[in-house]
């Protein structure tokens, strides 16, 4: 089932479900007859139930999402055919590569990479998929990499029809991957949207690195981000590090390592003066170096709401999505800049944007927990207490959600389920207080922070 359920989803076979379902104390939601990798007929899945939420899954939505009137696509995950795993993260690489410049072409909806990448490894119908997603477009194709040498299929699809619109097959050095990387994108720009002039989507594309070496660093590491690990966020750091003295002009790398040494110090991994001052610095050299990197704007995103500087967190916001406009992150954090700015409201709007763009991203508990902020922000006690456990359930370590959680309990009169979240808070950090809450304010506004202490003192958080 692991291919079918979501970040921090639970699904479970029809044959499992026969088993428990009498046995256990939990909820299970019917998803039907699904197709699974390597198994040639239909399985029934079912989804379980936690807290009456259900456990993030993979599968298709019953409603479809609707089209949207511009030109919009989805790329799915090029398939790794080179008989070695290690070199999966080079055609995720490709591929991401490949949605970034589209994202960046303004007349495109195209689907945030989180949320395609939720397809990888599966055997998938084209026609559900764009149904799902809502879009006209679906591109997908292989890598084949052996030596200095590399073979990229690729194949356009119409998703109402599922004819293929154009298909076509690539044998090239590496030294020529941008080269190769730019001619595909370029293609499906002049077959989707024949109109769009050259020099747009010249305009459009990211200054590509000097070296190699320096890209296939980066692409290792956007891949160990994902985990969302101490550790896996280090080595990410470390390769940045490399990428950048391969190659110095890098911008791309500078932004993820401005971005990475920020929020790191946020989960409580690294000294955030020191990380403050070292993600300044790199977001602003990756902006000397290329004005349209969008995550060096993503990085100061993060520097504005360490700092309390909101101006800086709402313009940086604004910035990458005039950049990439598709950039679902960027969408999701706005929505999270106007919640701590007192305007919920305007955040949950840009929240429900980011997830029309990504639908099933792999950082959707984050697109919850900013939900849970803004409803917070609103004095929707119930709303933030439901989205703060839905964006625990795959993060237990997470402090925010908890906290969230923990306050809405308390301004709800909810003690015993308030108590039960401190105690999780405290199992994580046993030293936590409200003067710690304090020190780590997120709400610009007296009357939003107070609210969140005082949710935090009903639910027995220690003055400290």
């Amino acid at each position: 089932m692991e291919g079918i359920a979501g970040a921090g989803g639970i699904c479970v076979s029809g044959g499992v479900y026969n088993q428990v379902h009498n046995k256990l104390n939990l909820n299970f939601e019917d998803m039907g007859e699904q197709k699974v990798k390597n198994i040639s007929t239909p399985v029934r899945v079912y989804i379980v139930m936690l807290d009456g939420i259900a456990a993030k899954s993979a599968t298709l939505s019953d409603k479809p999402a609707n089209v949207s009137d511009k030109p919009s696509i989805a790329v799915l995950p090029f398939d790794n055919l080179s008989g070695d795993p290690e070199q999966e993260y080079f055609s995720d690489g490709i591929t991401e590569d490949i949605i970034t410049a589209l994202s960046r072409i303004h007349q495109f909806f195209v689907i945030a990479r989180n949320t395609t990448f939720t397809y990888k490894g599966q055997a998938v119908d084209v026609q559900a998929v764009a149904k799902e997603l809502g879009v006209r477009y679906v591109l997908e194709g292989s890598v084949r990499k052996s030596g200095n040498r590399i073979r990229i299929s690729a194949q356009l699809i119409d998703g109402e029809t599922g004819n293929h619109l154009w298909a076509e097959k690539y044998d090239r050095n590496l030294d020529d991957i941008f080269d190769l990387q730019d001619e595909i994108t370029g293609t499906v720009v002049g077959t989707i949207e024949p109109e769009l002039t050259r020099a747009e989507w010249q305009r459009s594309k990211s200054k590509d690195p000097e070296h190699l070496d320096a890209w296939d660093y980066v692409v290792q590491a956007v891949s160990l981000i994902s985990e969302f690990s101490d550790e896996s966020s280090a080595t990410a750091a470390n390769l940045l590090d490399r990428a950048i003295e391969i190659d110095p002009s890098y911008a791309r790398a500078y932004g993820h390592s401005a971005w990475i040494s920020v929020w790191r110090a946020i989960q409580g991994w690294e000294d955030m003066g020191a990380a403050l001052k070292t993600a300044s610095a790199t977001s602003s050299r990756a902006i000397q170096l290329d004005v349209n990197e969008p995550w060096a704007y993503i990085a100061r995103v993060f520097i504005g709401f360490a700092s309390l500087d909101n101006d800086l967190a709402l313009g940086s916001a604004r910035k990458a999505l005039d950049i990439s406009p598709n950039f679902a992150y960027a969408r999701a954090l706005l929505g999270i800049a106007h919640a701590f700015n007192g305007q919920g409201d305007k955040g949950i709007s840009e929240i429900d944007q980011a997830i029309r763009l990504s639908p099933r991203d792999i950082w959707r508990e984050q697109f919850d927990l900013y939900y849970a902020f803004a409803n917070f922000q609103l004095a929707n006690f119930a709303e933030a207490e439901k989205w703060a456990t839905s964006a625990s359930l795959p993060c237990p370590g997470h402090m925010y959600p908890l906290l969230l959680k923990a306050a809405s309990f308390g301004l709800l009169d909810e003690i015993e389920k308030a108590h039960q979240a401190v105690d999780q808070i405290q199992s994580n950090m046993p030293n936590y207080s409200l003067k710690t809450a304090e020190r780590s304010r997120v709400f610009i506004f007296d009357d939003d922070q107070n609210r969140l202490i005082d949710g935090l003192r009903k639910a027995g958080v220690p003055e400290g």
